[in-house]
């Protein structure tokens, strides 16, 4: 028995050297988990995986930034993942600069893939200086705050690159939009209105009315190219079909003046018929109406066919009423207009309009005050020859109203140009 334990104890201690041995030989196997880990984070699909997975818990920050890693690898999944979350502004803001070397790789045609019209519009926002590109739609309004949110670039030239790269994508209208105005402001480009208006034309053509209203204006003003209102009449028609009111206003005029053919009876009709859908329509701003009823009131004053004073006079007191909140030139011009009515016969009445369109004026740019400086003079006459029985003549009220005029006309005016805006529309707001 002894003899059986002394073997068996033996043994043990040689199964026990082996497995030390053994064990000394093979401390770690030749691909230990930690390298495994290590190399496994450099895999893009690892990346897309534990993007997903910041994802599902609402941590968008993350996983934007593991998607844009994958997708400098070029993994399909990965690039396709990372378009979505900057499309949808999710973690955008906090990834800024890898977003705009993410979106400046794909704003350009890359072998038989051609550039990513997303891509260059969101570039060309960042670049125009929208620092609220970065945001989804309800949080612009706080990101429109002064200081709020990063700030983005401004490089006009850079912006126009990506806005004419966009508009020649099959569809990019907004591109279109804002190539042709840039080129028809000289925003970012030298002004170019014929290359301009190549962007713009088919806008119109497709019935979008504000961008024809805006052709035909360049047309109908002669903006940096000759004056043709028969053109801009075309163009005009457009709008006119859905009663757009600047389009209303300028195909009235032009039917006025004959640019248009017809009859003198039939051409002013369908010019007044214009300014009461100007009036009784829904488009149009106080500005817009107050002209249309001062134009209207023209025409049943000096046209023998249609004339009628009563209804002349009730269209100017009509445009008037329409500056009530905000003052405009077509107000005053009715003013006036009513004033010279009562000059022969009331001048006391007669200078109460005159003072109303000075008042008017007085709130109005300096430009506009002194292209309407008659209102002075006329008040200042009024009194320099007064009215038997109605207006006692005063030298001192006199001086009072040339001296006004006199310093007013002494100002030198310095145009405030809005080099974002043509005719009410602004560059970078598609009227789409």
């Amino acid at each position: 028995m002894k003899k059986v334990f002394s073997v068996a104890l033996s043994a043990l201690a040689l199964s026990i050297a082996a497995n030390a041995s053994a064990s000394n030989l093979h401390q770690e196997l030749p691909a230990p988990f930690e390298s495994v880990f290590n190399e496994s984070m450099n895999d893009p699909n690892v990346m897309v995986y534990h993007a997903d997975m910041a994802f599902r818990n609402g941590q968008y920050d993350e996983a934007l930034r593991w998607m844009l890693e994958a997708s400098k690898y070029n993994l399909p999944s990965a690039v396709e993942n990372t378009k979505y979350l900057i499309q949808h502004n999710l973690g955008t803001a906090a990834n800024r600069e890898q977003v705009v070397s993410f979106l400046t790789y794909f704003a350009e045609d890359q072998g038989a893939d051609i550039a990513d019209p997303f891509a260059q519009m969101y570039l060309a926002d960042y670049y125009r200086g929208d620092k609220c590109v970065w945001f989804a739609p309800e949080e612009k309004a706080d990101c429109a705050q002064e200081g709020a949110g990063p700030m983005a670039g401004y490089d006009m030239k850079k912006s126009y690159f990506y806005y004419e790269s966009a508009a020649k994508i099959e569809g990019q209208e907004r591109a279109q939009y804002t190539a042709g105005m840039m080129n028809l402001l000289s925003v970012g480009v030298p002004r170019n209105v014929s290359y301009a208006l190549d962007f713009l034309r088919p806008l119109a053509e497709k019935g979008n009315v504000a961008v024809a209203y805006l052709v035909g204006s360049v047309y109908q003003l002669g903006y940096w190219m000759p004056q043709d209102r028969a053109e801009a009449s075309k163009w005009f028609s457009i709008g006119a079909e859905t009663k757009h009111p600047g389009s209303l206003l300028y195909m009235a005029q032009n039917y006025e003046s004959g640019v248009l053919k017809g009859s003198v009876e039939e051409r002013v009709t369908k010019a007044a018929e214009a300014y009461e859908d100007i009036l009784r329509g829904v488009l149009a701003n106080d500005a817009q109406r107050s002209e249309a009823a001062y134009r209207l009131g023209l025409i049943y004053a000096g046209y023998d066919f249609i004339r009628d004073n009563k209804k002349a006079v009730k269209a100017m007191e009509k445009a008037v009423s329409f500056a009530d909140d905000v003052r405009n030139e077509y107000a005053v011009k009715a003013i006036l207009w009513l004033g010279d009515q009562f000059e022969k016969t009331d001048l006391t009445r007669a200078v109460k309009h005159y003072d109303l369109a000075i008042t008017h004026l007085e709130s109005l740019p300096l430009d506009i005050q002194q292209r309407y400086a008659v209102a002075w003079e006329k008040a200042a006459h009024a009194y320099g020859r007064g009215q038997s029985g109605n207006l006692e003549r005063d030298e001192r009220m006199f001086g009072k109203y040339m001296n006004q005029r006199h310093r007013l006309m002494s100002k030198s005016y310095v145009p405030q140009r809005e080099p974002l805006e043509f005719q009410g529309y602004k560059v970078f707001n598609f009227p789409g």
